[in-house]
């Protein structure tokens, strides 16, 4: 090979060698690039995620908030109605009724305990109506009824069967002027319970009009 033409070869392979660096160099670039954009996605998913994982927290925090004071008044009207947990165990269902069908526009156990005229030993002038609505473990008369009314509350609440098929009033016939029936059982169908429920003691409706 003349030096012509080795001179030539040269050019010819430093050419080729600054193409190809070029191309690595922009190469690196572009990964550099790259890598940039997923790192900003990553902390942006990681932000993201940290957001959520605070509003699930709240979130959780806040139905256990709810379920705990839905199942305590549950108890208190429990607590107030009746000493016998079968008893128990079908107004549970009727005030659970209540709530999720706004009965009065009450959609909270509290606000359904505290409806007027509706269950009469929360109503305004009865002695035991701020002692119920302040009713706990720790100041129940009777802790043995009260930890029935808690457990029957909880069961009621957390179930997915209703054995009243959607009843939303009772009452008791031996409370009533003489054992009088109330206007509205008139007007709605009596729901069948267990022959070991004395129907003086409970009786329960539904599709009241």
């Amino acid at each position: 090979m003349n030096a012509k033409s080795l001179t030539g070869f040269l050019w010819f392979y430093f050419f080729i060698s600054i193409v190809i660096i070029s191309a690595l160099l922009f190469h690196v670039s572009d990964v550099k690039n790259t890598l940039s954009d997923t790192k900003d996605k990553v902390d942006a998913l990681e932000q993201r995620n940290q957001s959520l994982s605070y509003n699930l927290t709240k979130t959780r925090d806040s139905l256990k908030i709810a379920t705990s004071q839905d199942i305590l008044w549950l108890s208190r009207i429990l607590y107030s109605e009746t000493g016998k947990p079968l008893e128990m165990y079908y107004i549970a269902h009727v005030v659970r009724n209540r709530v999720e069908t706004c009965y009065n526009g009450e959609c909270s156990y509290k606000g359904v305990a505290l409806d007027p005229y509706e269950f009469s030993a929360f109503n305004r002038g009865r002695d035991t109506r701020y002692y119920l609505m302040d009713l706990k473990r720790e100041n129940a008369y009777n802790p043995a009824k009260w930890a029935a009314s808690k457990q029957i509350a909880l069961d009621v609440y957390m179930s997915n069967y209703d054995p009243t098929n959607g009843a939303t009033h009772f009452f008791a016939q031996v409370g009533m002027p003489n054992h009088s029936f109330p206007n509205w059982a008139y007007h709605g169908e009596e729901v069948e319970l267990p022959n070991n429920i004395n129907e003086n003691r409970l009786r329960i409706y539904k599709n009241v009009r």
